[in-house]
């Protein structure tokens, strides 16, 4: 029983870290791809 109720626990700890991470991870993501794009913007502009 014991093992059971932590196994559950362990899983809706994990659940939660999930849900609190995904909108930091994709702010990263935008952050990333705006970044991405300022550099291929500037060589771009380098290159002109």
């Amino acid at each position: 029983m014991i093992t059971a109720v932590t196994v559950m626990l362990a899983l809706v700890i994990g659940a939660i870290g999930t849900v609190e991470g995904l909108p930091r991870a994709r702010e990263a993501e935008r952050a990333a791809v705006a970044e991405a794009r300022a550099a291929v913007e500037a060589r771009d502009e380098a290159l002109t």
